[in-house]
């Protein structure tokens, strides 16, 4: 703000000079005062280019109150913590809406026993595809790297033993890896930031921004900023820049069902609230990184059903989605991590889980069915839940797909 002399008074104009010096003291070391205060997102970024939305107004009441981050136990092994069982399939008639519940903020970001195979292959899927696994718009820059400070302070403060800092505490080091990088990003390229988040988690990161109120999209959330090295039968570089919309297209009751729940619930996403949904699918192969093969629409050409005959189920997978969204405090960015998940049959089996799985694959509805590509595996796949075939499926192993896909070839989109 400018002030001029002929703004003061009369009254105050001869300790005008004397009044305006104090005044800016003032106010410069109150906000010093401020500024220290503030975490390290806030304090270090410099401001993004998004055009100011309504979302970008939010006052501080409508935040949550910050969340504390507990330390795991002391004696935490990442190498021995198993995957999370996730089943989120019913017995019952699939149901189309976000399902959507209040998430633990201490399980947004999670280090399991996959962690050090999975990081390797998304750095060689970041490598290999990074057209379509990665990308950034300038616009989401800012909003990047306020991520970068999250997800590292996060994973300083709940896993102490394996993140910390060095270099005088100027350099962010993982230990499970021997990486570092430092840990102010402010001066760092966006591509450089995205690609270390990228291999530091085995979440998937998408970066949603509010459009603008103008044009034909007004007002929608755009995937601006990302990894995506998990996809389930989509091409990320595809998505990227495009609104939800957009990016839902090919899902069945979308337009009539999702679309205006889906806005709403971006819209008023709070700082420091966690929502978190799951979903899932089927897959006959090997391939976690899958831009192609695990949908199926109705242009699609006549899709011939597997037989249970011609099919390890050690190699058949249930694969969960965990989605987890929350809001940046200073740029107001709406975050979804995606954790992925594959669980094969033979597995859901041993839980005496088959005649609850068999009924959701019965739920499906026509349009889902179709989507989720039931056609091809859903009737090889009850066969062996019903025990009606082991198929090639002689004893029950583990088999280990990220190792597979670190040696084998990556799907092309």
């Amino acid at each position: 703000m400018e002030v001029t002399l002929s703004q003061i008074p009369d009254v105050f104009r001869p300790y005008s000079g004397p009044v305006l010096l104090v005044a800016v003291s003032l106010i410069l070391s109150a906000f010093a005062i401020q500024l220290k205060l503030l975490p390290r997102p806030l304090r270090s970024l410099d401001g993004g280019s998004v055009k100011q939305s309504a979302t970008s107004k939010l006052s501080v009441k409508d935040a949550l109150p910050e969340v504390i981050i507990e330390p795991v136990d002391p004696n935490f092994d990442w190498e021995k913590e198993e995957p999370a069982p996730y089943r989120p399939f019913k017995n019952a008639p699939y149901r189309v809406n976000m399902a959507i519940q209040k998430a633990d903020p201490q399980n947004i970001i999670v280090i399991e026993n996959t962690y050090l195979k999975s990081t390797k292959l998304r750095e060689r899927i970041m490598n290999e595809r990074a057209e379509i696994s990665m990308a950034c718009h300038p616009s989401a820059e800012a909003a990047l790297k306020e991520l970068y400070c999250t997800v590292t302070d996060f994973l300083m403060k709940k896993y102490p033993m394996y993140f910390f800092t060095k270099d005088n505490g100027t350099t962010f080091y993982n230990k499970i890896k021997d990486e570092s990088f430092p840990l102010d990003p402010t001066l760092e390229d966006r591509l450089e930031v995205l690609k270390f988040l990228g291999r530091t988690i085995e979440e998937d990161f998408i970066i949603l921004l509010k459009n603008g109120d103008e044009g034909e999209l007004q007002n929608e959330y755009v995937w601006r900023a990302g990894v995506s090295c998990y996809p389930n039968g989509f091409v990320p570089g595809e998505k990227f820049n495009k609104p939800l919309t957009a990016i839902h297209g090919p899902v069945p009751q979308y337009l009539e069902r999702l679309k205006v729940s889906m806005n709403r619930f971006f819209e008023r996403l709070r700082v420091n609230e966690f929502v978190v949904r799951y979903n899932w699918s089927m897959q006959a192969h090997t391939n976690i990184f899958a831009p192609s093969m695990n949908h199926g629409s109705r242009t699609s050409s006549s899709v011939k059903p597997l037989s249970p005959e011609d099919l390890d189920f050690n190699k058949v997978f249930m694969r969960v989605e965990k989605q987890c969204f929350t809001r940046l405090p200073r740029t107001k960015a709406d975050i979804m991590f995606i954790r992925t998940y594959t669980t094969p049959v033979t597995k859901i089996k041993a839980e005496n889980r088959a005649e609850d799985f068999c009924g959701a694959i019965d739920g499906l509805s026509d349009d889902f069915a179709i989507y989720k590509n039931k056609i091809l595996w859903g009737d090889a796949v009850k066969a062996y839940l019903k025990g009606e075939s082991s198929g090639l499926t002689e004893e029950v192993y583990d088999f280990d797909i990220f190792e597979a896909q670190l040696n084998g070839a990556l799907m092309k989109k």
